[in-house]
């Protein structure tokens, strides 16, 4: 429990955690003890703790903690140091739940659960309290983005503690989303290679193989991905036919040096009718980033392995694009790009930060491109199969409405439809717990909405059986 070095960390709040949990097996050890003393020696006059010996703030969420963990231990000393503790953390969080939280802060939670174990629990605060996280529905795990599935879990155990919710409904809950996460998981396993091969399949009709060379793969995908960037959502228009356009205006993507000319890429996106609707300045960023792309293909030739890729484009981005580019994100990425340069990051994950980064920082590419990108020609194509761990899938409402329809999500249809991206984050951590391996393999959603949930009339009879997820969707219950 030595502080040196160590001035910023929440030493209270580790210690009481530890104490919380060597209290269940051997309370009367010497580790027990020192924890005891730290937690005496850190208790203000005013009866909260400190953050640390080195931090004389008091720390609200360690408080609450070492409350937990002295009246769990139950010895006389630790019962005197959580009675001073309790009364205090009392009168702190009824000062502040009637006059200054406007929503409820992190620690509310911590300190509830130390005021229901000190026989608070039916105090109006603590139900306000509790009463807060019903109201919200936090505890169905869905999307809200200010509490994680572990702080939901807590939120569940503190409300089955002071028996302020349904335990029945809760359980009856956490079954079903356990059921259609396994049913979920079990289907796109199942369908791996025929949602790849979905993709596969449109690559092929324009002229791209999974056995071409990685030079066309790459060029080919980044062309397709800057068209896809405006319409993976859209059935106005098909990036399809958009890339054809392009390609028979400039040639093919087997031959970089055609698309190196930026005056011969303007004229081709100015002739077609690719972009229809774009800006005039947008259209030249969109030209400038393709043949920028196309010089370090050409420049680079061929690559041994992924690191040889996001090395070079990592280099070339800061030495060649660099002095092209302007904005104050693209200066930010720039920054953080340079500082991964200097450090010479060499292992996977480093690098798939530095190629987003690096992606980002060319013209007209914003964050949906720089998931576009390596989703086609790392994980459609598998230029580099090391790289699948770290590969997601974009996110777009093709893909946010069938997982809404799955009951995955605490926020309705019409909210999500306003603003898809506000589930980003939670397909992005299912995909991570379903398939910690290769989480872009939860694409097959995006494969359902674009086939079937945006098409409401083949939600219907024969067609609508065909849908991978019939069976778990909550409109064929529904119906």
């Amino acid at each position: 429990y030595g502080e040196r070095g160590v001035k910023k960390q929440r030493v209270t709040l580790e210690t009481a955690k530890v104490l919380r949990a060597l209290a269940s097996f051997n309370a009367k050890s010497d580790s027990v003890k020192k924890a005891i003393a730290y937690l005496s020696r850190t208790q203000r006059e005013d009866g909260l703790w400190l953050t640390s010996l080195l931090d004389e703030s008091p720390d609200i969420e360690a408080s609450s903690e070492a409350v937990l963990a002295l009246i769990q231990l139950g010895s006389g000393e630790a019962l005197q140091l959580a009675k001073i503790g309790v009364e205090a953390l009392w009168a702190w969080f009824v000062e502040k739940s009637t006059e200054e939280w406007g929503e409820l802060p992190r620690e509310a939670l911590s300190i509830a659960e130390a005021l229901i174990k000190a026989g608070y629990g039916e105090a109006e605060a603590v139900r306000r309290v509790l009463q807060g996280y019903i109201k919200a529905e936090r505890w169905r795990f869905g999307d809200k983005r200010s509490i994680s599935t572990d702080e939901a879990v807590k939120a569940l155990k503190i409300l089955l503690l002071a028996k302020a919710i349904d335990e029945e409904k809760v359980k009856r809950e956490v079954e079903r989303l356990i059921r259609v996460r396994e049913e979920l998981k079990k289907i796109i396993e199942e369908k791996e290679e025929e949602a790849r091969n979905y993709f596969l399949i449109r690559f092929e009709e324009i002229g791209i193989r999974s056995n071409d060379e990685p030079s066309k793969i790459l060029l080919g995908s980044y062309l397709y991905a800057m068209m896809d960037q405006f319409f993976w959502a859209s059935e106005t228009f098909d990036p399809q036919i958009e890339y054809r356009g392009i390609v028979g205006l400039i040639g093919s993507v087997n031959q970089p040096e055609n698309y190196v000319d930026f005056e011969n890429v303007r004229r081709a996106f100015f002739k077609s009718r690719a972009l229809k609707g774009i800006a005039r300045r947008r259209k030249l960023e969109v030209a400038k980033s393709i043949s920028l792309f196309a010089k370090f293909i050409e420049e680079y030739g061929d690559f041994k392995d992924f690191k040889d890729f996001a090395v070079k484009l990592r280099a070339y981005t800061l030495f060649k694009v660099a002095p092209k580019v302007s904005g104050w994100d693209t200066a930010y990425n720039l920054g953080l790009l340079l500082r991964s340069f200097a450090k010479a990051e060499k292992d996977l994950s480093g690098l798939i930060r530095s190629l987003e980064l690096s992606l980002k920082c060319f013209p007209a590419v914003g964050a949906k491109i720089a998931l576009l990108f390596p989703f086609y020609a790392l994980w459609v194509f598998r230029l580099w199969p090391e790289t699948k761990p770290y590969i997601k899938c974009p996110i777009d409402w093709n893909i946010v409405k069938p997982y809404a329809n799955l009951g995955l999500s605490c926020m309705t249809l019409k909210e999500l439809r306003k603003d898809p991206k506000k589930a980003a984050e939670a397909i992005h951590r299912l995909a991570e717990e379903l398939f910690p391996d290769d989480p872009a393999k939860i694409v097959l959603l995006w494969i359902v909405g674009h086939e079937w949930c945006t098409k409401p009339y083949k939600c219907y009879g024969i067609a609508g059986k065909k849908c991978w997820i019939f069976d778990l969707c909550t409109r064929r219950v529904n119906r």
